[in-house]
């Protein structure tokens, strides 16, 4: 009878090795969670770690992450609802192996059936954290956009933005190599910021393309919302829905954005990919485009009446990978129609070579085609020949940050 008690001691103490216990109780197995950031993409909860930052896959190839058995992470669903009982605005979870996962009170679930519900607009609740006591450059106002888990605020990228113009000057994210393997789409609206307001920037953009056609533009190659940080360069949908924010765009025309500017988004985030690195990605917009307006050149606004929302003559993009010590600026001229002054611009007042001819079929960009002006003209700049002095500034401000001296400085 002894001998029974015991063997039956040691069957469950085998038990408990093999399968364990996780928080409250709940039955743990040995092996990790795998969550599948394509399952449900279009009503994916927002998933952090523990200490509010975004998981990173573990495999390259693959955009699924994976936790511990036993490790917590948070799911939300900002300005939502989940299907289930769960806190939309930040709910801490447990691993439990495999897809299952629990709540801090023991609620047991299966990831993949937990879905979050946003409006009919897809839009979640965006907050942005504006910088009183730092700017950045040109004296401009630094916002961090981003969402609240609990009572944490979560950063997803940031941006330079003149509240005078209501323009952004620059935006700046990390690039994950992952981030190509993503193509959750977007909500289908842009969140209204408090910077702007009582302005209806949509009524804005209807406006200035009902005149730019009296004008006699082309009425099918619209000015649309160009995004500065796009929202390809990010894995989760989350962070995708961040970018359509509207202190993130500028007004592009609709044949540059959707054309040559699309493939060297594309290009970026599929170079990163293969490099297996990160990638550090200012992009940001130039001057002011000056366009015929009944008969004579001048600076095209979405408020011209106040010199507010400027139309950008120039995109740009500056990549940098600090692993391999790389980094390239794009440049895309934002006219379907250049003449031939604005074309010798670039090479005459913002970098002294253009380098795209160099780099073209090294980086991957045969499929821009420079050859019809209405997709955008690409420039490449290497950051010895830039001459435009608040990109200059920008540039070495954020390599003195990466590598603690410029390459200039290195060298000279």
């Amino acid at each position: 009878m002894l001998k029974y008690a015991i063997l039956l001691v040691l069957v469950a103490l085998a038990h408990t090795a093999t399968t364990g216990e996780g928080k409250n109780g709940a039955e743990l197995q040995q092996e990790p969670c795998i969550i599948d950031v394509t399952v449900n993409a279009d009503q994916q909860p927002l998933v952090v770690n523990a200490n509010f930052s975004f998981p990173r896959p573990t495999d390259l190839g693959n955009p699924s992450i994976e936790f511990a058995p036993g490790a917590q992470f948070w799911i939300a669903c900002p300005g939502g609802e989940f299907t289930d009982d769960l806190n939309a605005n930040g709910e801490l979870m447990t691993c439990q192996g495999d897809t299952n996962i629990t709540t801090t009170n023991g609620q047991v679930f299966d990831y993949n059936t937990i879905l979050c519900n946003q409006n009919e607009t897809g839009i979640p609740i965006l907050y942005d954290y504006i910088h009183n006591s730092e700017g950045c450059e040109g004296g401009n106002t630094l916002i961090d956009v981003g969402y609240v888990i609990d009572i944490t605020f979560l950063p997803v990228h940031s941006i330079c933005f003149d509240i005078d113009t209501l323009t952004p000057l620059y935006t700046k994210e990390k690039l994950t190599p992952w981030a190509a393997l993503s193509k959750i789409p977007g909500p289908n609206a842009f969140v209204v910021s408090t910077i702007y307001g009582e302005i209806n920037i949509e009524n804005l953009y209807v406006n200035i393309n009902n005149a730019l056609a009296y004008l006699g533009f082309d009425s099918d190659n619209i000015l649309t919302k160009g995004q500065l940080a796009p929202s390809g360069d990010f894995l989760y949908k989350s962070q995708k829905d961040a970018t359509f924010y509207y202190p993130n765009v500028a007004p592009q025309w609709k044949s540059i954005n959707e054309g040559n500017w699309a493939i060297v988004n594309e290009v970026i985030a599929n170079l990163t990919y293969q490099n297996a690195t990160d990638a550090v990605v200012i992009n940001g917009v130039l001057n002011v485009l000056n366009v015929k307006q009944n008969g004579v050149m001048a600076p095209l606004y979405l408020l011209p009446g106040t010199l507010q929302i400027p139309v950008p003559e120039f995109f740009w993009k500056l990549v940098y990978y600090p692993e391999e010590l790389k980094e390239l600026f794009f440049f895309g001229l934002n006219h379907p129609n250049p003449d031939a002054e604005l074309l010798g611009k670039f090479t005459e007042e913002i970098c002294g070579e253009d380098l795209f001819s160099i780099h073209q079929h090294a980086w991957g960009l045969d499929a821009v085609n420079n050859n019809d002006s209405s997709l955008g003209i690409i420039y490449i700049c290497n950051g010895y020949y830039l001459n435009d002095p608040l990109i200059k500034e920008i540039a070495k401000n954020e390599e003195r940050k990466m590598y603690g001296v410029t390459p200039s400085e290195v060298s000279g």
